[in-house]
């Protein structure tokens, strides 16, 4: 490692910032294996080069999509904040850990530019949800918990 070493966040929307206490690889297969501290155990198989993620494909699926929502986790309403790149069809839905689509928030035509969509937990149960960002064929989810 020298001064030109980058470092690059991976599994942001899996692993998120959680500490990773162990890596193990193996190299017969290529099986990857990260255990985190509190989010749990990560694996792949890494069988070509093209499976490695490179800091300019982190840079670009960054501009493409944004997608958060907060707070997270939630018990009453929560903000889900999105932005566009450009103008799109946009589709926002709530689903549940069975894939079941539970409500759309949005299905219209949005201009580029930051947007928020507030969603109301109602009668739903604790437990784990997830959220989905559609702009015309680009797609986004990510993973909401409702406490009581």
């Amino acid at each position: 490692m020298g001064t030109a070493t980058i470092w690059v966040q991976q599994g942001t929307s899996t692993i998120g910032n959680s500490v990773c206490d162990m890596i193990e690889t193996r190299a017969s297969d290529g099986l990857v294996v990260v255990a985190t501290h509190a989010s749990g155990i990560y694996s792949t198989n890494i069988t070509s080069v093209n499976d490695i993620v490179t800091v300019k494909d982190i840079a670009a699926s960054k501009s493409d999509l944004q997608l958060r929502n907060y707070p997270n986790p939630l018990s009453g309403n929560t903000t889900i904040e999105f932005l566009l790149n450009n103008k799109a069809n946009v589709n926002v839905q709530i689903w549940d850990a069975y894939g079941r689509l539970l409500e759309t928030l949005v299905n219209e035509v949005m201009v580029e530019g930051k947007h928020s969509v507030v969603f109301n937990k109602k009668n739903l149960k604790p437990g784990i949800y997830y959220y989905s960002l559609t702009a015309d064929k680009r797609r986004k989810t990510n993973k909401m918990i409702i406490v009581e």
